[in-house]
């Protein structure tokens, strides 16, 4: 799947690497037109991790491919699931529930032309920087992790605790739809007191250990039905 792409981002360090010797050149290329898939902002720490094997000077060609062979093979599949769910399943939506939230309030303060004028530019490019940046940072730092650390680059993203982190985000982005919810309440002057009153509310059962989930459905429902009845 990613096999071509990986082979035409390390192929200039495999010309520096092997230089005039076109054979093992030849060999090196051949061996990474095996299967590989993974996250795409995580495969630069097994692109780095590639290079300092295929650097090694005392590891003969067949060791040296297995080597590969069963890094590529081991740490795609693990790392793509730890990036998928950090990048695609968490950090992507709450960077979009900030960018839409904001101007969704913001749709309130000001008035319809200029929203109309400004928000639509600004959505796209809030989103843009918000998503762009941590993973972006991710890319290169992974890559320099690989370098420097080689194999126990495993054990540090293991610390890091990516898999924590990621419900937290999802937390997170759950409680800013209640946030944006109340918040546009509030600064509706018919509404004002019952958005207080739904913020305190909501303060109160979170700090009773209440699901952030459950507050979150009960809002929806409540919303509705309230809808429906007005």
């Amino acid at each position: 799947m990613q096999n071509v792409g990986f082979l035409y981002s390390i192929i200039p360090c495999l010309k520096e690497i092997y230089g005039t010797d076109e054979n093992r050149l030849k060999n090196a290329a051949i061996r990474h037109f095996d299967f590989f898939n993974t996250h795409p902002y995580i495969a630069n720490t097994i692109i780095a991790l590639t290079l300092v094997l295929e650097d090694e000077k005392t590891v003969n060609e067949e060791t040296k491919s297995q080597q590969i062979k069963s890094l590529k093979l081991h740490l795609g599949g693990p790392l793509a699931a730890i990036g998928d769910t950090f990048f695609w399943s968490r950090l992507r939506p709450l960077c979009g529930l900030l960018a839409a939230g904001y101007v969704f309030l913001q749709y309130e303060t000001l008035n319809q032309v200029q929203c109309d004028t400004s928000c639509h530019f600004l959505v796209p490019l809030a989103f843009i920087f918000l998503y762009n940046t941590p993973h972006i940072f991710f890319r290169f730092f992974g890559f320099w992790l690989g370098l420097k650390y080689k194999t126990d680059v495993v054990k540090i993203i293991t610390n890091v605790r990516l898999q924590k982190i990621s419900e937290i985000i999802r937390i997170v982005g759950i409680f800013i739809c209640i946030f944006v919810l109340v918040a546009y309440i509030i600064t509706s002057e018919k509404y004002r007191v019952a958005g207080a009153l739904v913020f305190l509310t909501s303060f109160i059962l979170i700090k009773k250990n209440v699901s952030v989930i459950s507050i979150f459905w009960g809002l929806i429902v409540g919303c509705v039905g309230i809808g429906f009845l007005m």
